[in-house]
């Protein structure tokens, strides 16, 4: 039996079960094996993606994510006019890695977190009742402790970046919109400091060098906020 006849009733029963707490299944993109439902809230999205591998039986590995509304919105308003636009314009349809937000791998913060497998379509439902109990259990503790803003922000006050919540540019779309919404320039100027100290330490994509520049120029013609470089 393939692999994506199995993920597929894998996924329509994983669907049926979302319904009832009004996740939808978004589309796909440019990823056809990989699979991406959210569900909206009044102040945050919530939405998780997973895909299939290996031979049989096939494991699921999938990621969950918070995006807060207010802070993307934030972003929207300072970025709208330049290429990172897109990314936060809540008018278009929502893909998983717009906005901002942070993300765990989906049993991460589960008391059971074995590695869940499916052999046939026949173990479709008991696997996706399997699935998502690990995503009800995700959700109460991953998602509903960070839907307080506040104990985010905290994890990337932490001084070492490895332990953040993310990456440098996750930490920097989130202080930069916090700063915005409080009012706190202090919180800008800080993140764009961190910002300098951890670049060194990374490589390739990881250094969000572009970004930085952007948002330092629009913060600047926005907001009069002036950048004060090392």
């Amino acid at each position: 039996m393939s692999k994506r006849e199995v993920a597929k009733a894998a996924t329509k029963a994983i669907s049926n079960i979302c319904k009832t707490d009004d996740y939808l299944q978004m589309k796909t993109g440019n990823e056809p094996e990989a699979f991406y439902f959210s569900r909206a809230e009044d102040i945050y999205l919530c939405a998780f993606r997973y895909s299939f591998s290996g031979r049989v039986p096939y494991s699921i590995f999938g990621h969950i994510k918070i995006v807060y509304k207010g802070l993307t919105n934030i972003m929207f308003a300072l970025l709208q006019d330049t290429e990172y636009g897109d990314y936060f314009d809540f008018s278009k349809p929502f893909e998983y890695y717009r906005g901002v937000g942070i993300d765990s791998e989906i049993g991460r913060h589960v008391e059971n977190n074995g590695t869940l497998y499916i052999s046939s379509v026949e173990e479709a439902v008991a696997f996706a009742k399997a699935f998502y109990d690990q995503i009800k259990e995700e959700e109460q503790n991953f998602i509903l402790p960070a839907v307080n803003i506040d104990n985010t922000i905290n994890g990337f006050m932490k001084k070492q970046h490895f332990f953040w919540p993310g990456n440098l540019l996750c930490f920097m779309k989130h202080l930069v919109a916090y700063g915005l919404m409080t009012s706190n320039p202090d919180i800008i100027q800080y993140a764009f400091k961190k910002s300098e100290e951890v670049m060194p330490k990374l490589v390739g994509p990881a250094r969000p060098i572009k970004f930085i520049e952007t948002v330092r120029i629009k913060l600047k013609e926005n907001y009069n906020i002036k950048i004060v470089q090392m």
